[in-house]
């Protein structure tokens, strides 16, 4: 049995153990004690917990780049395996009138068997990487000062997660993919140093931070920046945030000058299943590099409809770098990520396997169900076009070289991706996908084909968290 199959069947195992004891445990008298809580030491706000975390993947293709990804990635795409197993420690230390002293530890392993869609493991198809995950310690206030909110200040150090609004440039710090293995998993979030401070009190928060991601090429990227958000109660919360990429090994990077708005809001005092929400944030680095990406969705929660429906409308448009002008126009996405499906990998096989947010306008329809409490169903149609056309097309690393093409259209296709999430319990969750995407003209002469094959992709993930 090879260490995929090994790592897979522990995953489906220790599942299938964890659900019919959860259910046990919400069939007892004292429903608040989880018979598989870790902890090993509790009082009070001092603890100490082992955690881990074992999650799988498993893929399927037909059609993959159109039939043509010997041509296009070096290999033929059939399916493949992925699996990540993430254990940690954490605690707290309560320091009474002063404060709370916090921290955690944790190392990561992922691996992939076989040639993933986005050819990322193409040098080598079984990669695998053991390394630490998490390291750090940080202290919060309590109730040290007085008229504030409890904790209200919050400062950290360390290799930790950082995240802002719903992943449009600021979620993931660290890269999977490549010798790493587990590329669609992504489970390497943390950023490989970093120093954050917190403060929040009443509707209001106040951020600073010093980053450096766990990228793979390795960048040396140094980021500082301020965030704010404020909290309207129901009406919903805006945002703003300013960062410098004050050095980096990738030339477009370094120097950076980044500036985002957002809002996210439920306006209407008498309909709060009414939403609207949006983004807008510029790049500047220097006089000859200016480039900007937004977006903008409407949608409306059928909350007191039978499964509880929502629908919503998102248009979403990421700079291209103008070929008829000498400046350098191109958005770089930074840190973006995965918050929900097609946020912001947009859509299960373009987003995901196919392009960076660059040089695109993308329209996204969602329909949102929930059959029950656990499980959550959503179809979405995706809608693709280029800014401008190329004659180049970036790798989806944007530390290789371009690969030369003639793209002369601008429409790249639609998608469709039934996506469904069952979590029983909280220490168990299951997702499926089936996608298929219809290539257009800029599609086929992205790969040097004419046929309009529809590209089919299947995916089934277990996660297992203790």
């Amino acid at each position: 049995m090879s260490r995929i199959s090994r790592a897979l069947f522990a995953i489906w195992a220790l599942a299938a153990i964890a659900a019919p004891l959860r259910a046990l445990a919400d069939d007892g008298k004292n429903v608040d004690v989880d018979p598989l809580d870790p902890t090993i030491y509790r009082q009070g706000e001092t603890y100490l917990r082992p955690t881990i975390v074992l999650e799988g993947a498993g893929f399927s293709e037909s059609k993959a780049w159109l039939g043509e990804s010997r041509e296009v990635i070096g290999d033929h795409v059939g399916y493949w395996w992925e699996y990540a197993i993430t254990g940690g420690l954490e605690g707290a230390l309560s320091l009474g009138e002063s404060g709370l002293l916090y921290g955690r530890a944790s190392a990561i392993g992922t691996g992939s068997d076989g040639l993933d869609a986005a050819g990322s493991d193409f040098d080598n198809h079984y990669p695998e990487k053991l390394e630490a995950e998490d390291l750090y310690v940080g202290w919060r206030s309590g109730s040290l000062f007085k008229g504030l909110d409890k904790n209200a200040l919050d400062i950290s150090v360390g290799k930790q997660k950082y995240q802002i609004g719903n992943g449009f440039f600021m979620w993931d710090g660290g890269s999977d993919g490549g010798s790493r293995g587990a590329y669609w998993i992504g489970a390497r979030k943390a950023f490989y140093s970093s120093a954050i401070v917190r403060f929040k009190t009443g509707p209001y928060k106040v951020e600073g931070f010093y980053l450096k991601p766990n990228d793979e090429p390795y960048s040396s990227t140094d980021v500082a920046g301020g965030n704010f958000e404020y909290t309207a109660g129901d009406t919903g919360k805006l945002g703003v945030t300013y960062l410098k990429i004050f050095d980096s090994d990738r030339t477009s990077r370094d120097d950076m000058d980044f500036f985002d708005w957002r809002a996210s809001l439920t306006p209407l005092p008498s309909d709060r299943s009414f939403s609207i929400s949006g983004e807008y944030a510029l790049e500047v680095n220097g006089s000859s590099s200016n480039s900007s990406a937004w977006y903008g969705e409407v949608g409306y929660a059928f909350d007191e409809t039978f499964w509880k429906p929502a629908l919503s409308y998102r248009y979403s448009w990421f700079e291209g770098d103008d070929p008829g002008s000498a400046d350098a126009e191109i958005w770089d996405p930074i840190f973006y990520g995965f918050s929900d499906w097609s946020t912001w990998y947009v859509g299960e096989i373009i987003g995901e396997f196919v392009t960076a947010n660059q040089n695109l306008g993308m329209q996204t329809v969602r329909l949102a169900a929930h059959p029950s409490d656990a499980v959550t169903v959503q179809l979405l149609y995706n809608y693709y076009t280029l800014l401008d056309t190329t004659t180049e097309i970036a790798a989806r690393d944007l530390g290789l070289s371009p690969r030369a093409v003639d793209v002369h259209s601008k429409y790249i296709g639609q998608s469709l991706d039934l996506a469904a999430d069952w979590s029983p319990n909280p220490h168990l969750a299951f997702s499926g996908v089936i996608a298929a995407f219809r290539p257009g003209a800029a599609a086929q002469q992205f790969v040097d084909a004419r046929t309009s094959s529809w590209w089919m992709h299947f995916m089934l993930y277990t996660k297992v968290n203790f």
